[in-house]
């Protein structure tokens, strides 16, 4: 897991008993000791999608979560999951002592089901989810964006009254 954490061939090294974390393109730039120019580690959030081929079932979530937390994350961004009860994954967060800071939830559950997003991140006390790329939106259409903007404005405005922001 740990050499997935960082997209673009990162590396995952220990250098004098603190994490580094080095990666190019998208990669964090992390570490413990907060060396000049480094983030510390504490301070950056792993994101799942990069270990997803790991987080399929509830058993595997845990177990990737466990590692995560061991190589210093204390915080995720949650996407890339299998089918798991948000009560369940909200349980295995608190008893493994990771924070989910944000998820990147389905873009037309955003758009279609707001309400339901915003209870599913309450459950998960989290407070800030991402839309993905908006496929299917014609960018060269000023109609087709004005019309995705309006969606995008209405499901901000029930996440933002839960809570939310998106």
């Amino acid at each position: 897991v740990a050499g997935q954490l960082t997209q673009g061939g990162g590396a995952d090294q220990r250098e004098g008993g603190a994490h580094v974390v080095e990666g190019h393109g998208h990669g964090a730039h992390a570490h413990a000791g907060g060396v000049e120019g480094l983030v510390p580690v504490d301070q950056v959030v792993a994101q799942l999608y990069t270990v997803r081929e790991h987080l399929k079932t509830p058993k595997d979530i845990a177990a990737s979560l466990k590692k995560v937390k061991k190589i210093g994350y204390g915080s995720v961004q949650l996407s890339g999951l299998g089918p798991i009860d948000q009560k369940e994954l909200k349980a295995m967060l608190d008893d493994i002592g990771i924070v989910a800071s944000s998820t990147h939830e389905p873009g037309n559950e955003i758009l279609d089901e707001p309400g339901k997003v915003a209870d599913r991140l309450n459950d998960l006390g989290v407070a800030y989810t991402a839309y993905p790329y908006p496929s299917g939106i014609d960018f060269s259409s000023t109609g087709s964006v004005k019309a995705f903007a309006k969606k995008l404005d209405k499901a901000g405005a029930v996440l933002r009254k839960a809570g939310i922001t998106l």
